[in-house]
C-alpha cells in the first residue's frame, strides 16, 4: 500500500514539476552529438504542438532546450511492442547525458491519445491491484519493466521494481488544441508572476496515526521543518494549522487550530 501511495505522489508531483517545454525536428532517427534536448514534449499529433507553442518558446526564453516530437515520429523509429512500450524505449536511448540528455518531459493528451502504462507492484496474479501510471516513463535505467515476461509490468518483487526516476514527467490530459493552448498560456502568465503572492505557503499538520492517548505521530514535526528549512531561510509567509483539539493537541504551536471544518 505504501509502495502504492508512493507511487501515485510521485506521478502527481511530476505533473507539478514537468509544466514547462516545446519544437519539431523532422527526423529522431539518430540523435546527432551535438543535439541536446533538456525538456522533451511528446504529442499526438502536430496539430497539439503547435497549441503548446507558447509554452516551449516561454522554457526556451528562460534557457530550457526544447523539442517537440510527435507518436508517429517515435513509432516510425520503434515498429515493434506496444505503444507504451515504443515512447518507453525512445525515451530510454535519448535521456542519457551522451545522447539528448532529457531531464523533463511533458505528455500531451489524454490516456486515449496519450499510452499510460498500468503497473502491478502487489505482484498477485490476476488482473486486481493494477493502476496506470506515467512512473513508467520516469523510471529509464531499468532494461525492462517486465523481468519476468508475464505481462504484468512493476512488479516489486517479480520484476525488481525501481522506484528511482531518471527524469521528471508529467501529462497534460486534455485533447483540444483550443484547451491545450489556453493550458499553456496559463502556465506561461502564472510563472512570469513574480509577485508576492506567490511567497506565500499554507501548512498542514495533523496526527497521521493514533496508536493511543499517550503514542500518536503528529505530523506537525514534518511541516515545521519545511519551514524551517526551506520557506524561511528565503522570506517566505507562511500560515500554519495543526490539531489543537482532542486529548493530545500538537506540542507546535499554529496560527490557526486544524479541524474538519477549515
Amino acid at each position: 500500500m505504501k509502495q502504492k501511495v508512493y507511487l501515485r505522489y510521485f506521478v502527481f508531483l511530476l505533473l507539478l514539476l514537468a509544466f514547462s517545454m516545446p519544437s519539431i525536428t523532422p527526423s529522431i532517427a539518430s540523435p546527432g552529438e551535438n543535439e541536446k534536448f533538456d525538456y522533451v514534449i511528446i504529442v499526438p499529433q502536430p496539430i497539439k504542438g503547435t497549441a503548446i507553442g507558447p509554452l516551449k518558446t516561454w522554457k526556451e526564453k528562460i534557457g530550457f532546450s526544447v523539442k517537440i516530437v510527435t507518436l508517429a515520429e517515435i513509432y516510425e523509429n520503434y515498429p515493434t511492442g506496444d505503444d507504451a512500450d515504443r515512447i518507453w524505449r525512445f525515451l530510454h536511448d535519448r535521456y542519457p547525458q551522451s545522447q539528448w540528455g532529457i531531464r523533463y518531459v511533458l505528455l500531451v493528451g489524454d490516456v486515449d491519445l496519450m499510452p499510460i502504462r498500468m503497473l502491478y507492484p502487489d505482484g498477485k496474479s490476476g488482473s486486481g491491484g493494477a493502476y496506470g501510471t506515467d512512473f513508467y516513463y520516469a523510471n529509464l535505467d531499468v532494461t525492462d519493466w517486465d523481468v519476468d515476461n508475464d505481462g504484468r509490468w512493476g512488479e516489486f518483487t517479480q520484476d525488481s521494481f525501481d522506484t528511482h526516476a531518471e527524469v521528471l514527467v508529467g501529462r497534460l490530459p486534455f485533447n483540444e488544441p483550443s484547451v491545450i493552448q489556453n493550458f499553456a498560456n496559463a502556465v506561461v502568465a502564472f510563472e512570469e508572476d513574480i509577485t508576492s503572492w506567490k511567497y506565500q505557503a499554507l501548512l498542514l499538520g495533523g496526527y497521521s496515526d493514533i496508536t493511543s492517548a499517550t503514542v500518536k505521530t503528529d505530523s506537525a514535526v514534518n511541516t515545521e521543518r519545511i519551514d524551517q528549512d526551506y520557506f524561511a531561510p528565503y522570506g517566505w509567509i507562511t500560515t500554519t494549522l495543526f490539531e489543537k483539539n482532542g486529548i493530545l493537541p500538537s506540542a507546535f504551536p499554529s496560527d490557526y487550530a486544524l479541524s474538519q471544518t477549515n
